[in-house]
């Protein structure tokens, strides 16, 4: 039996981020509001989906290099402050927002890219409370001092 903190029992953010977009491609069938011309719009997502998945890609590799959890069902044996960690309390949920956004101007749809407002909420206030309050229990201190020496978001 491992006795390691696990967080656990948190709505996993890719699956609040995939409801709201898939949200917005319903209401978007039935209101299609454009967004942007195409060469903008081809421009702008291209760049925030490829900014998204390399800070994805460079938080995930943080979270091995520090050989602790990226999930909320495994252990989490330690603090990544490292990366973009030393600059965003949630450099992951900074990703997938920005993958989101990327893809709403790729399909331009105004709809789907206000989507992306409850999908922020929701990690706001159902993942990141819960998060952070077991981060906190877990490492104390540490924590609370990376906590108050880096920005949530950005």
């Amino acid at each position: 039996m491992d006795d390691k903190p696990i967080c656990g029992g948190v709505i996993p953010p890719p699956v609040i981020y995939a409801v709201c977009f898939l949200a917005g491609l319903g209401v978007d069938a039935l209101w299609p509001l454009p967004l942007l011309p195409s060469t903008v719009q081809y421009a702008i997502s291209t760049a925030l989906i490829i900014a998204g998945l390399v800070l994805f890609v460079t938080a995930l590799r943080e979270f091995l290099r520090a050989q602790t959890a990226v999930t909320h069902h495994h252990p989490t044996t330690g603090i990544v402050t490292s990366g973009p960690f030393a600059f965003s309390r949630n450099p992951i949920y900074l990703a997938m927002t920005l993958v989101f956004l990327g893809a709403a101007i790729a399909v331009d749809s105004l709809v789907i890219l206000a989507h992306v407002i409850p999908a922020i909420a929701a990690i706001n206030t159902l993942v990141i409370p819960k998060e952070e309050a077991f981060l906190e229990t877990t490492f104390g201190d540490d924590y609370r001092h990376y906590k108050s020496s880096v920005r949530r978001w950005i």
